[in-house]
């Protein structure tokens, strides 16, 4: 039920994410449900004391019961699988609290992720050792490519890594999903001492002895480097090559004479998975020999839109130097620049946009511009590039709103979150725009609980002070349902009645029946009637 949520802003969510053990320990003791989840990611105060790495309220937390296995639904990570993968080398103390605690060490993610795979892939050996000793599986595979912590240790060549995976029991033996092993992947990197001593502990569980185990692993990535495509025909196998950076293979298949414009069975050519896969030397390679350089694939993609789409700076500026068209579009209507934006690579931007890259161009599903999609995609770095060059976020109208949509009740003064929209409106970006009916920035803010934000954007200038009362008399109803009593009140300071002929915020609240919007307006528009009145006299609470 409702009223069973925690409300975003309530005392024990702020108090966990923001460090404060004083107060999380008044509401605790006040009785507050410890494992409750906040409205707008369905968080709990454990969760969010991990995600900011607040050992002294992760202690008090489980001190008092939090259940340390409880995931955020969207992503599905547990507050161990956060602790791990936490920026600088991930949080020593927090984990062995949450171990401490029997946080549950295999739970994997959405995405397959398991605490030790993430350690793993990310060379955090600290972290592998509290896990093992904690329990977790040594031969659970990750997602992507059936590739075990042994597997992905022997690829980066961690030594350190691979002795304590092997010493808590890690099969040397287990293939991925590409039947490659541990072993196979030390070998293929380089990694010889790796290999040898897989070798040796392979060795303990194989009839074979270490150097016979070495030299058969060794024979079968030499055939597999010689040539990884050798089933499959010439026009098969170029484009793969192309894509997996295979020059050999890619040379052999044209010098058999192989269309250098061969296409996959999604459109694709060599050229279009070289640069998209940043492979330099390969995309001059093709286009040296007459690759086409602006050809479309099945959704109408470019190789620049390829390489634009990953953000690779190396193949735009090679593309571009060949002649590739800046301003193609797809059947999304998107250009190189409008698939730019997810990825966030400010000189790849740079070099479309000195390109001759259109920043007013937008796409045909939400109609944004290079600005928009930033904002949307929160690339602040990108929007200020844009800003640099005199481009106005008045351009592309929904810049301010998509900013809007990424901001928390964290976006207060000074942080970079209110800085970004501060420097939109400081550049002139319309807070109060008259085409905008369902989805006006007053509105957003307030929606999200924005304090900081509503009272910028109550700051700033508007054309008519009847189109700023309407924004205003939208978010305050908006306020009063989402229960953002603090932003109520700044926007009933600037209210103004607008005359019989417009509905005001009370009546709307009593029209519908909405109790909670009702009891918060009360003060503002009835006061004289305490918190007796209800609507139509019938028990109306939400």
């Amino acid at each position: 039920m409702e009223a069973e949520l925690c409300p975003w802003e309530d005392t024990i969510i702020i108090a966990a994410a923001s460090g404060n053990t004083d107060e999380l320990q008044r509401e605790l003791e006040k009785g507050t449900n410890v494992n409750v989840s906040d409205h707008e990611y369905q968080r709990t105060p454990l969760y969010w004391a991990v995600l900011r790495s607040h050992d002294a309220a992760v202690q008090l937390l489980l001190s008092h019961g939090a259940n340390s296995n409880t995931p955020e639904p969207a992503s599905g990570k547990t507050p161990l699988l956060v602790a791990v993968a936490g920026t600088k080398g991930g949080h020593e103390s927090v984990v062995r609290r949450l171990l401490g605690a029997g946080a549950d060490t295999d739970t994997p993610d959405m995405s397959g992720d398991t605490p030790l795979i993430v350690a793993a892939r990310n060379g955090k050996i600290t972290m592998l050792k509290l896990l093992l000793e904690g329990g977790a599986d040594p031969n659970i595979c990750d997602w992507r490519r059936g590739q075990t912590a042994l597997s992905l240790a022997a690829e980066a060549g961690h030594n350190g890594m691979v002795d304590l995976l092997c010493l808590h029991g890690a099969t040397a033996s287990l293939a991925d999903d590409q039947g490659m092993t541990p072993m196979a992947h030390a070998l293929e990197n380089d990694h010889e001492g790796v290999a040898r001593k897989l070798a040796d502990h392979e060795a303990l569980h194989d009839p074979r002895d270490a150097a016979q185990i070495l030299s058969d692993t060794l024979a079968s990535v030499r055939a597999k480097i010689v040539d990884p495509y050798g089933d499959l025909k010439d026009e098969a196998a170029l484009p793969l090559a192309a894509a997996d950076g295979c020059e050999g293979v890619v040379k052999r298949t044209l010098e058999h004479g192989v269309n250098v414009d061969v296409t996959d069975e999604d459109g694709r050519t060599p050229l279009s998975h070289a640069a998209g896969n940043n492979n330099i030397e390969i995309a001059t390679l093709l286009m040296d020999k007459g690759a086409d350089v602006n050809p479309r694939d099945n959704m109408q993609w470019t190789p620049l839109m390829a390489a634009a789409e990953r953000g690779h700076e190396q193949a735009i500026s090679l593309l571009l130097e060949r002649g590739a068209d800046v301003n193609a579009r797809d059947d999304n209507g998107m250009t190189p620049l409008l698939l730019i934006a997810a990825d966030g690579n400010t000189k790849a931007l740079t070099l479309l946009l000195d390109a001759g890259g259109d920043p007013s161009a937008r796409d045909q599903v939400d109609s944004l511009t290079i600005m928009g999609r930033a904002a949307e995609a929160d690339n602040v770095a990108m929007v200020e590039i844009l800003l640099a060059r005199n481009i106005s976020p008045r351009d592309d109208d929904k810049t301010i709103l998509c900013a809007l949509h990424n901001r928390s009740k964290f976006d207060r003064v000074g942080t970079d979150g209110y800085n970004f929209i501060k420097t939109l409106l400081d550049h002139g970006a319309d807070a109060y725009l008259d085409a905008w009916v369902d989805d006006r920035p007053l509105v957003v803010a307030a929606e999200h609980g924005n304090e900081d934000i509503v009272a910028l954007l109550l700051k700033a200038e508007c054309k008519s002070a009847a189109l700023r009362q309407e924004h205003i008399r939208n978010a305050i109803c908006v306020a009063a349902e989402e229960g953002e009593e603090a932003c109520l009140k700044l926007l009933m300071n600037e209210y103004v009645p607008g005359g019989k002929e417009v509905e005001t915020p009370w009546e709307w609240a009593k029209s519908y029946h909405f109790g909670r919007s009702y009891e918060l307006l009360r003060p503002y528009f009835d006061p004289s009637k305490g918190n007796r009145e209800k609507p139509g006299g019938n028990d109306d609470s939400e």
